[in-house]
């Protein structure tokens, strides 16, 4: 589990406008409002696609690594308030 309480983190909402992939097809990123960048980590990704869709509204919580315009979400949460958070892979558990 994540050591860091993401209701403490700063929050920012938005529309997701496209997801990200990496090379093994999973989803490590989508685009808010179709200009930011929002990071998680492909141990995330099932669960988000499940989850979210592109045009639905979301709150990231998160940190932006120092010169990065990047957001590095901990803690996602949908329109309908199902809240997915960055845990340890299911596999490690």
């Amino acid at each position: 589990m994540h050591l860091i309480d993401p209701k403490s983190l700063p929050e920012t909402k938005g529309k997701v406008t496209k997801f990200l992939f990496n090379l093994h097809n999973d989803a490590t990123g989508f685009l808010l409002d179709g200009e930011n960048q929002v990071h998680f980590p492909p141990h995330m990704s099932e669960r988000l696609l499940k989850k979210v869709k592109v045009g639905e509204l979301v709150v990231i919580h998160g940190l932006k690594r120092r010169g990065s315009d990047v957001l590095i979400a901990i803690s996602i949460t949908t329109a309908n308030g199902t809240e997915i958070i960055d845990s340890e892979p299911e596999k490690l558990r």
